[in-house]
């Protein structure tokens, strides 16, 4: 479930989150397979006819034990959460570079009811160019393109040709955030970048 948006949402249809993203987020912030790792990242979009988003989430686990305010529907070892920027512009890896710190100090907190460190998040991120991107450069931090020319059975390729065709490519991986750092390396290798 989202516990916490800033900034609060308001009436301005245009600007808002639809309650169809609000539905599919958490699941999309959290991965299937999350729990098996400490922590870790993802990307994703969510998209309607009126805006694209651009997300990142971040997610770590920690004992259940070690919060100072342990809330009573905890009944696990573990508490799983993620913190999600959503972005109209597509610099995953700034983003990234943000909220990786920033999600680290929200779980040393040990205390998720204080969303301080939360709201400063959003106006330090705010600080990138909202007059649109100058530079390529930032839309391809910390994609790795490396790991593309590194596959064992199919070169890229093939890959690439498969997507031209409207193919149909299953990428699998434990780790969620391989898996979408390696979908939006592959997708930037195309013409256009469709998912600029």
């Amino acid at each position: 479930q989202v516990e916490f948006v800033h900034p609060p949402i308001t009436e301005d249809k245009d600007e808002n989150l639809s309650s169809e993203f609000l539905r599919l987020l958490p699941m999309l912030a959290l991965p299937e397979g999350a729990h098996i790792t400490e922590a870790g990242y993802v990307y994703f979009q969510l998209r309607d006819a009126r805006n694209t988003f651009h997300c990142v989430s971040c997610f770590r686990q920690i004992k259940a034990d070690s919060l100072k305010n342990k809330e009573e529907s905890v009944s696990r070892t573990f508490v799983q959460k993620a913190v999600c920027v959503l972005s109209r512009l597509p610099l995953y890896g700034e983003t990234r570079a943000k909220l990786h710190p920033t999600t680290e100090a929200f779980f040393a907190q040990k205390d998720f009811k204080d969303t301080k460190i939360l709201a400063e998040l959003f106006n330090s991120a705010n600080q990138f160019n909202t007059f649109g991107i100058k530079d390529l450069s930032q839309v391809y931090t910390a994609l790795n393109f490396r790991q593309l020319f590194e596959l064992p059975n199919y070169g890229v390729l093939s890959l690439i040709k498969c997507l031209m065709l409207e193919g149909r490519i299953v990428v699998y991986s434990q780790l969620s955030s391989r898996t979408s750092s390696f979908i939006y390396s592959l997708i930037a290798l195309m013409p256009g970048c469709p998912f600029f």
